[in-house]
């Protein structure tokens, strides 16, 4: 052999052995696929420390700044979240206003300036109850009775696991998690919106401990309907929350809202 054919038969080699752990995701029984994509799973909660971490954690603020990448608008956005299932987000964008989604335990709801106030209902609500549980990762085997390994990629010169998670109700979720850190890079989701559904791919960036676990302070949103960039500048844990932070319009009474059929 000549010697300076090794270098390209060991590039060869490398692609074609990059390439069988997704034909062999293709002869995995459901059980064995099951096993694979739940001690991937684990890894990245052991990794990020959510199991540990948030055993002693009840409540989170997070705030930053959101762009509308392909408007050139921005704002500052802030995500309230409180165990057990709680949350808010709250965006005030220049020339628009703000806009609130928000779930209280039970309501879930969205208040914005444009299309004023309505109630999530079906897939979209079965989402929002499933993302507002706050411990949401640790629980995924609750919340995604049916999960799949689907082999190995590689994303922005990463490899990474694929994951197929199937949620009890709405259209399945596919993570991305990379080999070598554990960590979750990329989430492709489909929302359940009026408009329609919309197909979405989530970066997961700039990952830093807080508090005992790692957390994305860079999330993009990419999708043909609003795709959006938020950077995080501060992260709390274990703030003052008031339920009331959470409860819908409707349901305090007295405020003047627009319902939106």
């Amino acid at each position: 052999m000549n010697l300076h054919r090794f270098p390209s038969l060991i590039a060869a080699l490398t692609l074609a052995l990059s390439l069988l752990p997704a034909a062999f995701a293709q002869t995995l029984s459901a059980a064995q696929s099951e096993a694979k994509a739940d001690q991937i799973l684990d890894r990245f909660l052991r990794v990020t420390g959510e199991l540990d971490a948030l055993k002693g954690q009840t409540s989170r603020r997070d705030r930053g700044k959101m762009t509308l990448t392909g408007m050139g608008v921005s704002g500052d956005v802030e995500v309230l979240s409180k165990a057990p299932n709680k949350s808010r987000t709250t965006m005030k964008i220049a020339g628009i206003g703000e806009i609130t989604e928000a779930y209280d335990g039970t309501t879930a709801w969205v208040q914005d300036p444009i299309q004023g106030y309505r109630e999530k209902t079906g897939l979209e609500l079965a989402a929002t109850v499933r993302q507002a549980d706050f411990f949401m990762a640790a629980n995924y085997k609750k919340h995604y009775p049916k999960r799949e390994w689907l082999g190995v990629e590689t994303l922005n010169g990463t490899k990474v696991d694929k994951v197929r998670l199937h949620p009890a109700e709405g259209s399945p979720e596919t993570w991305f998690l990379a080999q070598e850190s554990g960590l979750l890079l990329r989430m492709d989701s489909v929302s359940n919106m009026p408009q329609g559904d919309i197909e979405s791919q989530i970066y997961l960036e700039d990952y830093k401990k807080i508090e005992g676990t790692m957390e994305p302070m860079r999330v993009r949103v990419v999708n043909p309907l609003a795709p959006i960039t938020m950077e995080l500048s501060s992260s709390e844990i274990n703030v003052e929350l008031d339920d009331s932070l959470f409860t819908s319009p409707r349901a305090k009474g007295g405020e003047e809202i627009i319902v939106v059929h």
